[in-house]
């Protein structure tokens, strides 16, 4: 396969994403300024803008979308807008829940709620490429619907992760769906929508986003557990997949010692977070991710061939599934 990536970056690095941060700016412009509030907003997103220009083309995903649907990418600048808004936001939520937001956790939290409704103003610029008020009303609403369905798989993530042997890998697949596939779906069908696919063929796209998302959740998973220079607790600090498969197989005194070593990996026992990583390979979790990552991307795959999405413009869709778990390559290779 050509290198898609590199024949994508002169498609979306002009008009689209020039676009895109005018839209950003131009929403946030609305905010009042005597704060300071919009201008460390602008700040936020003109440095999310230059560092997401390293993430092309998944930051460009809508621009793709529409690309792919017969449309132009700029066309999806608006989109674009709206969804690096919604991830910035996301990222700044994540610190703060995380604790990685120092000494100011409420002022993260608050720049991320200004951020999300940011992004829905950001959709106004739809109107000025013809979209009726009601059809960037549709647009805007299945925003807030993806927004919620991410809540709701974060939520289940976060108590997940204090009860981790209550957590089946279908418990764990349904709310990596949510909380990742919920906002990639948005970004691809939003895109495709806006370059005038039907509703049947959009939901398609909307589907390829979906298990775009889910293929994500596992290699992140796979690589916090398995990947030589992750954190050796890494896997138990959060609700994790090839946890959750090690607890449904072991039985007996396996499982003992799993629970063991995973208690004490989450209170930083370092050398108990390294043998849980020898456990669960034991245990076949490891191939048991690599199957389940193996799977999102044949969904997705699927989801563009069913959308009739084919040749130049559905070229860089497949080559982002085969790009984003480099470990299931090696493992077919």
């Amino acid at each position: 396969m050509p290198d898609a990536f590199s024949d994508t970056v002169g498609l979306c690095t002009g008009a689209y994403r020039r676009r895109a941060e005018r839209a950003c700016r131009k929403a946030i412009n609305l905010a009042p300024p005597h704060t300071g509030y919009r201008r460390r907003l602008l700040t936020l997103v003109r440095g999310w803008v230059r560092a997401s220009q390293d993430a092309a083309p998944l930051a460009d995903l809508p621009a793709l979308a529409c690309y792919a649907g017969g449309g132009y990418p700029d066309q999806a600048a608006p989109i674009g807008a709206a969804w690096w808004l919604m991830r910035l936001a996301a990222k700044l939520l994540d610190d703060a829940e995380d604790g990685d937001a120092g000494e100011r956790p409420a002022e993260l939290v608050n720049l991320a709620t200004g951020l999300i409704f940011a992004a829905q103003l950001s959709l106004d610029e739809l109107e000025s490429w013809g979209l009726s008020s009601g059809e960037v009303g549709r647009i805007g609403r299945e925003l807030s619907l993806a927004g919620l369905r991410a809540c709701t798989g974060q939520h289940a993530d976060l108590l997940g992760a204090e009860r981790i042997d209550t957590i089946e890998p279908d418990s764990w697949l349904t709310i990596a769906t949510s909380k990742s596939g919920g906002p990639l779906g948005w970004a691809t069908w939003a895109g495709a929508t806006v370059a005038g696919v039907s509703p049947a063929v959009a939901d398609h796209y909307r589907e390829y986003g979906a298990q775009l998302g889910v293929l994500l959740q596992v290699a992140d998973d796979y690589d916090a557990t398995w990947r030589p220079d992750a954190p050796s607790d890494a896997t138990m600090s959060r609700l994790s997949l090839a946890g959750a498969y090690g607890l449904l197989v072991a039985e007996g005194e396996d499982r003992e010692r799993l629970e063991d070593r995973l208690a004490r990996s989450r209170q930083g026992d370092a050398a108990a977070g390294a043998e849980v990583g020898r456990l669960l390979t034991d245990l076949g979790a490891k191939v048991f991710l690599l199957l389940a990552g193996r799977s999102a991307r044949d969904r997705a795959e699927r989801a563009l061939a069913e959308a009739g999405c084919q040749g130049a413009g559905a070229a860089p869709l497949l080559d982002l599934v085969h790009r984003v778990f480099p470990a299931l390559e090696h493992f077919e290779g």
